[in-house]
């Protein structure tokens, strides 16, 4: 069987993801700041983990995760999904019955206001846009409730 270590050599070029780079643009930094934040004095290490060229450490992950306020599932939503497409093909080899999801086009259920939320650091800029974001859904109801 794979080790990851071989699976992020082997699959380096099919797991590609803007996720990274769509998160940092959504909350408007520059690579630079980001490299800058992460500990890097350059910006290259951003650039090759926004593009799918390096995945970076557990660490490192977690580190986009907090800035990002995403998990990193969602961070790394191409990778994630072959990890799981490796432990079921693992499972069935195996004979054994897949504990994994077969369908890997699961809906994602996320939502980083609730995500905002259940986080012990909320500014008052957070907390403006998680009230905003609650109005809109309550009127989106609203709107299909009595269809108007």
């Amino acid at each position: 069987m794979k080790s990851i270590s071989s699976l992020s050599k082997t699959k380096m070029s099919q797991i590609r993801s803007n996720r990274l780079r769509l998160a940092r643009k959504r909350l408007s930094y520059e690579q630079k700041q980001i490299a800058s934040l992460m500990g890097y004095k350059a910006v290259p290490s951003i650039s090759r983990y926004e593009t799918g060229q390096q995945i970076p450490s557990l660490k490192i992950a977690l580190k986009f995760s907090i800035l990002y306020r995403l998990p990193i599932r969602v961070l790394f939503d191409t990778y994630y999904d072959e990890c799981r497409r490796e432990l079921n093909t693992s499972a069935e080899k195996l004979k054994q019955k897949p504990i994994f999801w077969d369908d890997l086009t699961e809906p994602t259920d996320y939502c980083s206001y609730v995500e905002m939320m259940n986080t012990s650091f909320l500014t008052d800029i957070d907390k403006k846009k998680v009230q905003k974001h609650i109005l809109i859904l309550m009127n989106d109801r609203r709107q299909k409730i009595l269809g108007h």
